[in-house]
């Protein structure tokens, strides 16, 4: 069965407003993420969108998740502000690691920061919690002011200054 980003969009407001639960948001998203993407796709439709492919990772970033009902919350509530801000699926997609990992990954940059990370052991982490070339490329690039703004930008919701800084538009 297909899941449009609309019909993912609007699982995850209804969750975000408190009148879906936990459980019942997963049990929308499940059947749709036993699959891979590829059987999912409309045969009349093209090859999977962008679209396609951030309404799958949503569906299984949320069937997946393990900790308490509060992060899940937090997660559903930065991606519905990310796509407030940022209309395009596969910049949204780019981003999604950062809006999933937020909390860990300033933590990472603080301890980069304040020198108990080296700098090689940051790019080992960026090069295995980001595997989407354009967010690893952006990272990698970055120095440790400007990762630090990443996170500062991220903490206030400001997925667009998040973008634009990591050059994704």
């Amino acid at each position: 069965m297909h899941l449009a980003l609309p019909e993912a969009v609007a699982l995850f407001r209804t969750f975000d407003a408190g009148t879906l639960s936990r459980r019942e948001l997963e049990r929308s998203l499940a059947d749709r993420v036993m699959q891979p993407l590829s059987r999912l796709v409309d045969p009349t439709r093209p090859p999977h969108t962008e679209e396609d492919a951030l309404a799958h990772e949503l569906a299984t970033i949320v069937c997946g998740a393990t900790g308490p009902d509060e992060d899940l919350a937090h997660f559903v509530r930065r991606v519905l502000e990310c796509l407030t801000q940022i209309s395009d699926p596969g910049e949204v997609l780019d981003l999604l690691p950062l809006i999933r990992f937020q909390d860990e990954f300033s933590v990472l940059v603080s301890k980069h920061h304040r020198g108990v990370i080296s700098s090689a052991g940051m790019q080992s982490v960026i090069g295995k919690r980001f595997r989407w070339d354009q967010v690893r490329a952006g990272l990698e690039r970055v120095d440790v002011e400007q990762l630090q703004d990443v996170c500062e930008y991220l903490e206030q919701g400001d997925y667009r200054r998040v973008r634009d800084l990591l050059l994704l538009a």
